[in-house]
């Protein structure tokens, strides 16, 4: 491959750019699952329906409201740990499909 065809693929290549990026979502989502399990640990005795034996390490274990029964900084942290890993999600399975072996070989072959 010529040099300047050799660096167009390469600035199209998801895969340069994607460590950082799936590492930046990875600690995104990592900050948002600390600051939720913080908040339930904080709080443990504002959830409705927990054994008043359950502790701080209780919170590890489960949750056990629903939704609706949730304040709204509750429900705040859990969507914020939610949409963090969805986003880990999504470019986790766009680097999969990217770097499959089919999509290596290019269309029709086989």
């Amino acid at each position: 491959m010529v040099p300047e065809r050799q660096h167009r693929a390469r600035s199209h290549d998801p895969s340069a750019r994607g460590g950082p990026r799936l590492a930046a979502l990875l600690l995104l989502y990592a900050a948002a699952s600390l600051v939720h399990f913080a908040h339930d640990a904080e709080f443990v005795r504002d959830y409705p329906n927990l054994p008043a034996s359950w502790t701080r390490a209780g919170v590890y274990g489960a949750w056990v409201a629903s939704m609706t029964r949730h304040t709204g900084t509750m429900n705040a942290t859990i969507l914020f740990e939610v949409t963090a890993a969805a986003l880990v999600l999504v470019e986790a399975l766009r680097q999969l499909v990217w770097h499959s072996p089919a999509r290596r070989r290019g269309p029709g072959a086989k």
